[in-house]
């Protein structure tokens, strides 16, 4: 039978898991927004720039929370490399959604459009595959893109239903 100390180790580490994970949950929600916002900007390549700043915060915000080392540079590496294993062909949507946004009327909004479900989705991506990389103890420094790169396009998916639902929201009369 486990001593008293024990049993207080093991429900304090439940009860800091929970918060820890809610906590998570709205730093990748929090940054989902913030990255579909930056891409209603209508200045092609500014757009794109803001999100990938606010992905790599996510990624910090992440780390902090999960008491792992933040490199910039690493971080760069990380993004890229799970960005290019999540959207695969689709990264040129992402260009052509950005550069569209030169044409008036039309071609900004349907590069508004685009580039936001296409940053949401993709910010929830690498938030989540990130978080659960973190929650089992990995690093920066060892996760492997091939490892996850299933996990990584499941949440894609779910990002963009996720995505959806947030721009109705923001677009419903409350």
């Amino acid at each position: 039978m486990a001593s008293s100390e024990d049993t207080k180790d093991t429900s304090a580490e439940v009860a800091l898991g929970e918060p820890v994970t809610l906590k998570a949950d709205g730093i990748i929600k929090n940054h989902v927004m913030a990255t579909m916002a930056a891409a209603t900007v209508p200045v092609p390549a500014f757009d794109v720039a803001a999100i990938s700043v606010i992905q790599m915060r996510m990624i910090q915000k992440l780390a902090e929370l999960h008491g792992q080392q933040f490199s910039d540079a690493i971080a760069k590496n990380v993004l890229t490399s799970l960005v290019s294993s999540v959207l695969g062909y689709s990264a040129g949507v992402v260009a052509v959604s950005s550069i569209v946004k030169v044409l008036p009327g039309v071609g900004t909004l349907a590069g508004m459009a685009t580039l936001t479900s296409v940053a949401g989705a993709t910010t929830y991506a690498v938030g989540q595959v990130l978080n659960r990389h973190f929650e089992d103890g990995g690093g920066l420094e060892d996760l492997s893109v091939d490892d996850v790169a299933n996990y990584g396009r499941q949440q894609f998916k779910r990002g963009k239903n996720i995505a959806r639902n947030m721009a109705k929201s923001n677009k419903e009369p409350a």
